[in-house]
């Protein structure tokens, strides 16, 4: 199954807050943005997050969002300590 890379955390949260199989953070290289890595989603996810017509329970998607974010400042600060910050899914 082909990646999903996203670099919105809104997004990012709605999709994992959905179940959808999350691979890791990616850098970009020459940008300071970082993709979020899924499985491909099911397309209705995506139409459904773009037309706004799409559910995702509030706790889930609060839980999804304050994971992801940890996660890109771990890795801030991991990078800003002098260490490459790859993961256990061999994304850098």
């Amino acid at each position: 199954m082909a990646d999903f890379a996203t670099t919105d955390l809104g997004l990012a949260s709605f999709l994992f807050a959905k179940g959808v199989a999350y691979k890791g953070l990616k850098e970009r290289p020459g940008d300071w943005k970082v993709e979020f890595i899924f499985d491909s989603p099911d397309a209705s996810l995506t139409a459904g997050w773009q037309s706004g017509t799409m559910e995702v329970g509030g706790l889930a998607f609060w839980n999804a969002s304050r994971r992801l974010a940890r996660e890109v400042k771990r890795r801030e600060r991991e990078n800003q300590n002098g260490r490459e910050g790859k993961n256990p899914q061999g994304y850098p």
